[in-house]
């Protein structure tokens, strides 16, 4: 079953009054609700089938005032004074409750008895009454043909959830009428999930267009839920860039709006209809980490992506996933603070993580794709090497090795950069490289003035002379050590 995309999208560009309806937006409401947009999950299962969260007083006081200035009359009939007489229906496996008949009831009256008949959430119903054909906010809420032609034949009540109505055809005259409309489509969007034989499939990549137009195309798309599946069901286009660009108006000629302004007009009467989910190898190692009782805790974002993987933010720390290798690793803790907040993550020269935490003798290290980041547990604060000092660290087996932990950033002069450690210091000028001076020869250096005194930057690491003596090459000078007479200097 397909039906239109929007209230008549296809005449969108046409028709004054379409376009009304279309770029209709509450007074003091901000699109806000468009930063939770997540074309994998429009709304979540809970807030889509649970009824029983309006009543039918609530209902119409709701209805009353999202029109407040409609006048029913002979030729003018609003959404909020609309009644009919309803059938009954009985239950099945779509509906488990029956729907008793009643003669001249009220549009809030139907809407209520649909949702308890088909556990279909009441406000779930009157957006759907909106996105279709506008009818909730509508002053004029009858037929306007192709030319602008207002016609009284109730034809926005006779389709009001455009059951029935696909794109490319007129819609079927089974399905005429409010009451019909709205139990029919109600228990539709339960068939789509009870016999989930249909193309739109949860916990899947599901191919979704952007248009009906062919080469408008479309993206593969990871739908999470039933509820998103069955509303690409009944309206099988996801909204464009474009489209969500302008989440109140017009996008361009690939633009399909249905599934947008449904999440936009959910979230600006109701709130955030969707919930934050994971899925792919992020789920795999967040369920590693023990989910939501873990150390990650809720999730707080969706999966964010870029041409280098996809990460996902958790109260308790990010999780990344690596596309060139598959890896998956958390960031968490005052590594995470000094990877997310200060250097700004993943868009960093650090890039994505390519290790979890490392355990060291002092604290913590966790490399990333430029750099790693080192956490000392006794002063509780992060260092980050990098580049050439990195490599260089790496060479004398870095927290392995006599250096031990960083204890400063990188700090720069105008000709290098130099990186203290807990015992020694690692300096690089790019004529040069980058070379270690540590113990009783990086003592004298100090004194000195270290790179910024005579000797200027070391051009070696430490070496030997054949009769025994260790020294090391400044760009002005030597330093050499023995045992017995400890370190001197001699300048060019």
């Amino acid at each position: 079953m397909k039906k239109v995309s929007v209230f008549f999208t296809v005449l969108s560009m046409v028709l004054v009054t379409f376009v009304s309806l279309l770029t209709y937006r509450p007074q003091g409401v901000q699109a806000a609700g468009m930063d939770y947009w997540n074309a994998g999950q429009i709304i979540s299962d809970g807030n889509f089938w649970t009824s029983g969260k309006m009543s039918k007083s609530e209902i119409q006081t709701f209805l009353d005032s999202k029109a407040p200035n409609c006048n029913s009359s002979a030729d003018n009939k609003c959404l909020k004074d609309y009644k009919e007489n309803t059938n009954t229906r009985e239950a099945d496996a779509y509906c488990s409750g029956s729907y008793t008949a009643v003669n001249g009831e009220s549009s809030a009256a139907i809407i209520s008895k649909v949702s308890a008949a088909c556990k279909i959430s009441e406000k779930v119903l009157l957006v759907m009454l909106q996105k279709e054909q506008g009818l909730v906010t509508a002053l004029w809420p009858y037929y306007v043909d192709p030319k602008g032609e207002h016609k009284n034949d109730d034809s926005h009540f006779k389709s009001a959830m455009g059951m029935g109505c696909p794109d490319t055809a007129a819609c079927d005259s089974k399905y005429y009428g409010f009451f019909n409309q709205v139990y029919s489509a109600a228990r539709q969007l339960n068939v789509y999930k009870i016999t989930g034989n249909y193309n739109y499939k949860p916990g899947q990549e599901n191919f979704v267009r952007y248009s009906p137009t062919l080469v408008c195309g479309g993206t593969d798309l990871y739908i999470a839920n039933w509820a998103t599946a069955a509303l690409y069901t009944y309206t099988p286009y996801q909204p464009n860039a474009a489209a969500l660009a302008n989440p109140y108006g017009t996008g361009d000629s690939c633009s399909a709006y249905g599934n947008r302004n449904f999440f936009r007009t959910y979230s600006d009467w109701f709130g955030r209809p969707n919930s934050y989910y994971t899925y792919g190898a992020i789920a795999v190692k967040y369920d590693e980490l023990g989910g939501g009782s873990g150390r990650m805790g809720s999730i707080t974002s969706y999966e964010l992506s870029d041409n280098k993987g996809s990460a996902q933010t958790f109260k308790g720390g990010n999780i990344y996933w690596l596309k060139s290798n598959g890896g998956t690793f958390s960031v968490w803790g005052a590594i995470k603070n000094r990877y997310s907040n200060s250097m700004w993550g993943r868009a960093s020269y650090l890039g994505y993580p390519t290790s979890g935490e490392l355990p060291r003798s002092k604290g913590v290290a966790q490399t990333f794709q430029g750099g790693t980041i080192y956490w000392v547990s006794k002063t509780n604060k992060t260092y980050i090497v990098k580049g050439a000092i990195k490599s260089k660290y790496s060479s004398v087996n870095g927290t392995n090795g006599f250096l031990s932990f960083p204890k400063s950033e990188e700090l720069p002069d105008s000709r290098g950069v130099g990186q203290i450690y807990d015992n020694g210091k690692i300096f690089w000028i790019s004529s040069k490289g980058a070379y270690v001076v540590y113990g009783a020869i990086g003592g004298l250096y100090n004194s000195l003035g270290s790179r910024a005194g005579r000797l200027g930057y070391p051009v070696s690491d430490e070496k030997k002379t054949p009769d025994g003596k260790t020294y090391q090459d400044f760009e002005n000078g030597q330093i050499y050590w023995t045992k017995s007479k400890s370190a001197w200097v001699l300048f060019k």
